[in-house]
């Protein structure tokens, strides 16, 4: 018996790879899908990753996962970017698609991945990307207060980096065409609201340089997971977007002066931030709220620079795909530009954390139990 499954119209025959796992990951996908389609939107599924053959044994039956949900993700029209590659994950990071293994510095060598992701490549309808990580190294994901702040982001070469020019041109060459790179807010602008800091807008303006010149399209993105760590004389204390220490209108600067920067390039796109979470209620508006007025903000404070790049904006609540409907009910961005996207994130272990630390057989079992 044949059974089919359906992405933005189209039928997709089952193949014998089809199980309880390929049915709930797909199907999360087509609801992010048919959120969109329901919003007049285009999305980014800014990251998606999954385990190499090093690591547990079971490539084989990750990639043909991978594979099809990059089919639903092409017939849907969907740009799609892995996370991650990059010089510091060194040759045990279990989602590193392509790895460092050999001297002079840079990405070298392609994993277990590499096949599927080079299979479903760039095409004029949608764009396919890899987060080069290691600019957002030196900052904590969230924690009330930590060492790390505007007043002490890090040294650049110990607690964070950017990849050598090799790593661009290897990835160019295996046909990657769009690269995402991290960032922190706290590096780039010390000061809440002054203006950016040149030594570190020199360190990424020789990233971005490296990456263009390799023939890449480039993702700034914000990975500040909300907020801002702001010194308060002792450490840094996390300051969520909209609370009282961090008002929306310092985000919106932010990317006004980043906007400025960058706009004379097209080929250069904005991550307003990474996975927010952990900002507060507001009033009436809820926290994902607080996030949509804040990302309409940021993406105002751009246009109005005249600036027409492209914008990827996250879902609140850590940009997951498959809760975004429950999380933003209705699209909330307003676009003179018409040229912005939508970015939730998809990770297919049963906690969409991205830390796999269950076989492949034992997410099937646990997909089994509740129903898909």
């Amino acid at each position: 018996m044949i059974t089919f499954a359906l992405i933005a119209g189209l039928a997709r025959p089952a193949t014998a790879q089809d199980d309880a796992l390929h049915r709930k990951i797909l199907g999360e996908l087509q609801r992010f899908v048919s959120w969109l389609d329901a919003n007049g939107a285009r999305g980014f599924v800014g990251e998606i990753g999954w385990p190499d053959e090093e690591h547990g044994g079971e490539s084989d039956r990750w990639n043909a996962l991978a594979d099809a949900w990059y089919d639903d993700a092409d017939a849907a029209g969907l740009w799609a970017g892995v996370w991650a590659t990059g010089e510091w994950w060194g040759k045990t990071y279990k989602l590193a698609a392509y790895e460092d293994r050999s001297e002079p510095p840079g990405v070298d060598t392609p994993n277990t991945q590499a096949p599927v992701i080079e299979a479903h490549l760039s095409t004029d309808a949608y764009e396919r990307a890899i987060t080069v990580a290691g600019g957002e190294f030196a900052g904590p994901e969230i924690v009330p207060t930590s060492t790390y702040s505007n007043h002490d982001p890090g040294k650049y070469n110990r607690d964070y980096h950017f990849d050598a020019p090799r790593t661009f041109e290897f990835l160019a060459g295996r046909g990657i065409g769009t690269i995402r790179i991290e960032f922190r807010w706290e590096t780039i602008q010390r000061k809440l609201g002054g203006a950016l800091h040149s030594r570190s807008m020199d360190l990424m303006d020789s990233v971005v340089l490296a990456a263009r010149q390799a023939g890449l399209n480039v993702v700034l993105d914000m990975h500040n997971f909300g907020a801002y760590y702001l010194w308060n004389g002792k450490h840094g204390v996390r300051r969520a977007i909209g609370s009282p220490k961090l008002p929306i209108r310092f985000f919106a600067d932010v990317w006004t002066r980043l906007s400025a920067h960058y706009r004379v390039d097209p080929g250069i796109y904005y991550g307003l931030m990474n996975e927010p979470v952990g900002l507060s209620e507001r009033g009436d508006l809820s926290a994902a709220q607080v996030w949509e007025r804040a990302s309409q903000e940021a993406l105002d404070a751009v246009r109005a620079n005249g600036d027409d790049n492209t914008v990827m904006v996250s879902g609140y609540a850590y940009s997951p795909v498959r809760s975004w409907a429950d999380i933003h009910p209705d699209g909330w961005i307003e676009d003179p530009a018409g040229n912005f996207l939508y970015e939730g994130h998809h990770y297919w272990d049963r906690d969409a954390s991205g830390g796999y630390e269950r076989s492949y057989a034992r997410e099937v079992a646990y997909a089994e139990r509740h129903g898909y």
